[in-house]
């Protein structure tokens, strides 16, 4: 956790990059906290992303770029569903 805060986390805020932390790691809360902040990027853990597909009535903000998923390998079907759902490609580093 350290070495990837550091290197990630850490490298976003030097550019300038607001960072929203949600009250809950609930799919809804991170989607209703992406929609609320008009966030351009969503940087989370495959455990959100799978909670995010179950939240059939919600959508991401228009504003979303680019979704990125860490701390585990993505599933080709948990992105293909991400993709269905959002119409947004999931990226894996």
């Amino acid at each position: 956790m350290a070495y990837h805060f550091a290197v990630s986390i850490m490298a976003y805020l030097m550019f300038g990059a607001t960072i929203i932390l949600s009250k809950k790691s609930f799919g809804r809360t991170v989607l209703q906290s992406a929609n609320l902040f008009a966030a351009p990027l969503i940087y989370a853990a495959t455990t959100h992303d799978e909670l995010m597909n179950h939240e059939s009535e919600m959508q991401l903000p228009s504003t979303l770029g680019l979704a990125i998923v860490t701390t585990a390998s993505l599933p080709p079907d948990h992105a293909s569903a991400f993709w269905n759902h959002f119409g947004v490609a999931l990226g894996s580093y």
